[in-house]
């Protein structure tokens, strides 16, 4: 970035972090959640309030890609119990099938329930996200299938 660009982002980012921050002394009992890049927070202070820290994985193209979007987010003075992943459910107005698959055809969803409950350079994904989450309502095996697969991964029942 050039020198004003930077200038401006920084004043940007403050200013946006200082309105959430406000906001959230005022309301204390609200969870924030963050998601994007942290590591290109100038002031990953911010952070420290957030239950979690949403990677996106929307346009991961495989696993290996997920994992690559969760190390490219570890960073010094950014919290590694809070890191999430979100990713794309299909579209069904998709033609491609491009929309919440992986390159190979696989399901975005599953290939993030396989990939989430294992830990990745120390780091243990502890949240996990999905976008269109409505599209997996009506699967011939159940309803929300993979969603429901998507949560037993990260948080197993007792048995």
């Amino acid at each position: 970035m050039r020198p004003d660009e930077l200038k401006e982002y920084t004043a940007n980012e403050t200013a946006f972090i200082n309105m959430v921050t406000d906001w959230h002394k005022r309301n204390q009992q609200k969870i924030i959640s963050y998601e994007g890049k942290p590591q290109n927070l100038i002031d990953p202070s911010l952070l420290d309030d957030c239950l979690s820290i949403l990677i996106s994985g929307k346009e991961a193209t495989n696993a290996n890609a997920l994992t690559y979007n969760l190390q490219l987010a570890v960073k010094e003075n950014i919290p590694e119990d809070r890191y999430g992943m979100v990713v794309m459910a299909t579209d069904l107005n998709d033609p491609n099938k491009k929309i919440g698959y992986f390159a190979d055809g696989s399901l975005a969803i599953k290939g993030l329930a396989d990939w989430a409950p294992i830990a990745y350079g120390g780091i243990t994904v502890k949240a996990v996200g999905i976008y269109n989450v409505s599209t997996d309502y009506h699967t011939s095996a159940q309803d929300y299938f993979y969603t429901r697969e998507l949560i037993s991964s990260v948080n197993p029942s007792v048995k």
